[in-house]
């Protein structure tokens, strides 16, 4: 296994664009993930097939994804998709392997 330094956190940063949630609960919103404090929550109102969307006002060069502090379980999917066209086509469609502390996907290019 190789050190990655991770830095430049695109997902906290609310002036490259919105952050929206298929569902939320009114005490938990999305919003929530993009707070300095780690320790709020997004909580969706279902358990199936909810989305976060992260739209980038401008085109980034997204290397890393890191899902920490999370309850999935281990028969959850989760995906990372990426698209330049609102999800007319999905060119980025990558699932993550389950684990219970820290799941995370480097891209090769």
């Amino acid at each position: 296994m190789s050190l990655k330094l991770c830095y430049n956190n695109l997902f906290d940063d609310t002036s490259l664009g919105t952050l929206t949630a298929s569902s939320e609960v009114a005490s938990l919103p999305v919003e929530n993930l993009q707070h300095i404090w780690k320790t709020k929550a997004w909580r969706a109102t279902g358990d199936a097939d909810e989305k976060i969307i992260r739209r980038f006002g401008a085109q980034q060069p997204i290397k890393v994804a890191i899902i920490i502090g999370h309850n999935f379980t281990s028969g959850a999917t989760v995906k990372i998709q990426g698209s330049n066209d609102n999800f007319g086509t999905t060119p980025i469609d990558q699932a993550l392997t389950y684990n219970a502390d820290i799941m995370l996907y480097v891209w090769s290019s």
